[in-house]
């Protein structure tokens, strides 16, 4: 799946509606093709050769999409709106938000655990809060929130970890960011930083308007994984410099690649290895030019840090192993970025 038109038109072919087919056509279609039961009177035809990922956001696509169904003036908003357009999650996207025209708060709806996360419940939330016209989009036919509105909810209401990585995603999506035009790409990437941050700034007083702020000042459409955006949370919360993301290094070949994150501060880099490279025939190539590559930059007297999922998803052992890149004089200066530090990292400041 390469995008979102797939995703949604993917979950819309293989979702099967019971009112469209009574109880004993349900019944029927259920036994004969196998399917898998989504929620109330919703099952969907999974294939069995998604990865956990395609599975997850196709089920979630299909239970928007029903939710939605005949449902005047409601939108999907938050998670169903980022796995519509196809942009990053940190989390499995096990939550399906839908955006109601009318205020007031509504129970959670309980809705079967097909996703396989024991300590992940799968609910749907309706919100009742409004949105202006001008917020208003629709992607492959399904009612939704714009981008700029989606990144100023996400970093409003959710943990700042999660919603950096989704808003460098829609910063990456709005700024088309493109290595042979550094600046052109940064100069992009203001405008649209300048714009959320002025629509945060018309809001009123109101919980998670300053770590939202804090999150749009660090959104970077250089981005180019979540694990990438949780090593820049991290470094950022507990008071590291910023990093220079995508930092070109040029090999004594005159050949060169990007490091992830550079900081020219502490002569450190960091790299985030995703599971994904190292499988297939391949991976064993993969570990060695790696290995390789790594021995040139330490040559260079760079300290490159490696990190990995496992890392990532324990706040307080990524931020101890990003403290490690710095000298003990800087160390000893961090302060803690209000909005972006959360007590899950543990001690800001190293010993």
């Amino acid at each position: 799946m390469d995008g979102p038109m797939e995703i949604v038109a993917t979950a819309r072919e293989r979702l099967v509606l019971a009112r469209d087919h009574g109880c004993a056509g349900t019944r029927e279609v259920v036994r004969s093709e196998g399917l898998t039961r989504i929620g109330r009177g919703m099952y969907l035809r999974v294939e069995s050769t998604w990865e956990p990922w395609e599975r997850a956001r196709v089920v979630n696509a299909a239970r928007t999409i029903a939710a939605l169904d005949g449902r005047e003036g409601e939108r999907a908003c938050l998670v169903s709106a980022v796995v519509l357009r196809d942009l990053p999650l940190w989390q499995v996207p096990a939550t399906v938000d839908v955006l109601v025209p009318r205020p007031g708060w509504r129970l959670p709806v309980q809705l079967p655990a097909v996703l396989g996360g024991e300590d992940t419940p799968e609910v749907m939330h309706r919100h009742g809060y409004t949105v202006p016209e001008s917020d208003h989009d629709v992607v492959d036919g399904v009612p939704t929130v714009g981008l700029h509105r989606l990144a100023l909810d996400v970093a409003l209401q959710w943990h700042p970890r999660d919603a950096l990585v989704t808003v460098d995603g829609i910063m990456a999506r709005l700024a088309a960011p493109d290595r042979g035009d550094r600046e052109g790409t940064d100069r992009r990437a203001a405008g649209v930083r300048a714009d959320m941050s002025a629509r945060l700034a018309a809001m009123p007083r109101r919980p998670g308007l300053g770590k939202a702020k804090a999150v749009i000042a660090a959104a970077s459409p250089w981005s180019e994984s979540p694990g990438e955006s949780v090593t820049r949370w991290a470094a950022l919360a507990i008071g590291m410099a910023e990093p220079v993301c995508q930092y070109r290094f040029t090999r004594s070949n005159g050949r060169f690649f990007y490091l992830d994150q550079f900081w020219d501060e502490y002569g450190s880099g960091a790299e985030f290895d995703g599971l994904v490279k190292y499988k297939g025939d391949q991976g064993s190539h993969v570990v060695v030019a790696e290995k390789k590559r790594d021995d040139e930059i330490r040559r260079t007297g760079i300290n490159l840090l490696h990190l990995d999922t496992p890392t990532a998803n324990r706040p307080a052992l990524l931020a101890a192993a990003l403290r490690g890149l710095m000298p003990r004089s800087a160390a000893a200066k961090m302060r803690p970025r209000a909005g972006l530090w959360t007590p899950d990292l543990g001690p800001w400041r190293s010993e």
